[in-house]
């Protein structure tokens, strides 16, 4: 899968954050709502919803845990100091290393956005960027009309992406994606990003 400014994969839009090894980020916590709708010959069959609270500590590493699914699986963390990301069983303590994770953060340059247009999420300003989906072996949708995202230089984070990807013959997906609740400047609790406590497996061969 290859993109601009966004990342789409599998039925979901990933976030890019601004970071970068040891990099010195806003520390911030916020609510992720997406919502995919599935559609066929220009109807709705199929709409999937998924809540995640996001996590970031000042050091820039992540973490992003689904809510409702209580504390089994789904989590995803992103350790910036080693430059690793880990799927995580929040409650049987187990985290798996994940090499090929699309939860990486890719730093995008927040100067070449500085010309684009304003808008903002929750009072925060941000820049209207186009999004680009293309396809690749491991998903087969693409973007035909550019979606677009909402870049917060600021925070180093985009806070709303909204894109339609074609997946086939008359079937498109919708994608779109906000952070809410964003609470910037607030260190999240630092065992969040802890894993002393985990048994941690190796990526797998």
């Amino acid at each position: 899968m290859k993109l601009s400014h966004g990342m789409v994969t599998g039925s979901c839009i990933l976030f890019l954050a601004a970071v970068g090894a040891f990099c010195q980020e806003v520390p911030l916590s916020a609510t992720i709502h997406e919502q995919t709708d599935q559609i066929v010959d220009g109807k709705v069959v199929k709409t999937l919803i998924r809540d995640m609270n996001f996590y970031r500590s000042s050091d820039g590493s992540t973490l992003m845990v689904p809510v409702g699914q209580g504390m089994i699986g789904g989590a995803v963390l992103w350790n910036n100091k080693t430059g690793v990301a880990y799927k995580l069983d929040l409650k049987g303590r187990i985290a798996y290393e994940d090499p090929h994770s699309s939860h990486v953060p890719n730093a995008p340059s927040r100067q070449a956005y500085q010309n684009f247009p304003d808008d903002s999420v929750e009072g925060i300003p941000c820049k209207i960027v186009p999004l680009y989906v293309q396809q690749t072996a491991d998903y087969a949708g693409s973007s035909q009309t550019p979606g677009k995202t909402c870049f917060s230089a600021a925070l180093g984070l985009e806070l709303r992406s909204d894109v339609i990807v074609e997946t086939g013959v008359s079937k498109t997906e919708h994608h779109i994606r906000q952070l809410s609740n964003i609470r910037a400047g607030v260190e999240p609790d630092p065992k969040l990003f802890d894993l002393s406590s985990y048994t941690v497996y190796g990526p797998k061969s």
